[in-house]
């Protein structure tokens, strides 16, 4: 809306209060006006924006859970609106893990909600809230462990066709090095899905090996999937493309 004077005064125009009151008066309305006109944007704004985040303003989590002594399901309770990322120290109450830290996403509405977090070995738990009440943790079941490349003489038979499971198989990889074994960081996951079309046939997974501020790299594993076994490639432990540098640990169904 364009605003304008009520009047037009010149140098050594005598006024009165009225014409003051005037222009006074014209003012606090166009203040009035755009301040009506900012609150219409913020509700027509807040009614179609998702407003609640899922992480803090820097990307780390947005509940975090650094005190050993705290209980991880109450602080969900009490902190998780909708969908967020959570983390969660070893040791700390309710914490599924053994040993390990555990990190993924929670979500809580009304008293109802879920949460699923992995720790740094592979491990995948799940719990739900029902009502206020955590309904006790699931531990996805590691359908094989164990550290290989694999190359070609490796044949892997997990204890659950791919045919049978909910969604496929899902690949655990980590760090290795030569001569001294595997290491439980630079933990990576491949998805193998059930109704994939190619069983029989070589597939390939980019694996990151490498992630820093200066410099990300992957490798590349080769494995012929079959729907009750994983059969390896002698490309998978070589030195020359770095693909010795990381081994598979664990299938999980996912």
């Amino acid at each position: 809306m364009a605003w304008s004077r009520l009047y037009n005064f010149q140098n050594g125009t005598k006024i009165n209060s009225g014409q003051v009151n005037g222009e006074f008066n014209q003012l606090i309305a166009a203040a009035n006006q755009l301040q009506t006109d900012d609150e219409t944007k913020d509700t027509n704004l807040r009614a179609i924006a998702q407003l609640n985040k899922i992480t803090a303003d820097t990307g780390d989590y947005k509940l975090k859970v650094t005190n050993a002594a705290n209980d991880f399901l109450a602080q969900i309770i009490a902190n998780v609106i909708g969908l967020q990322t959570v983390y969660c120290v070893a040791g700390a109450v309710n914490n599924p893990s053994a040993a390990d830290s555990v990190r993924g996403t929670a979500y809580v509405y009304s008293n109802f909600g879920w949460v699923t977090v992995f720790d740094k070995t592979g491990g995948v738990f799940t719990n739900h809230l029902d009502n206020g009440a955590w309904q006790g943790w699931n531990k996805q079941q590691s359908l094989w462990s164990g550290a290989t490349y694999p190359p070609a003489a490796t044949t892997i038979t997990p204890t659950k066709p791919l045919s049978k499971c909910r969604n496929g198989w899902m690949l655990v990889w980590s760090d290795y090095d030569p001569g001294t074994g595997s290491n439980d960081y630079d933990i990576a996951y491949s998805q193998i899905p059930k109704d994939t079309p190619f069983l029989g046939r070589v597939h390939t997974f980019d694996v990151p090996n490498n992630a820093s501020s200066s410099n990300v790299s992957t490798i590349v594993k080769k494995l012929t999937v079959n729907d009750t076994t994983l059969v390896g490639s002698d490309d998978n432990g070589s030195a020359t493309t770095n693909t010795n540098d990381v081994v598979l640990r664990n299938i999980l169904e996912y």
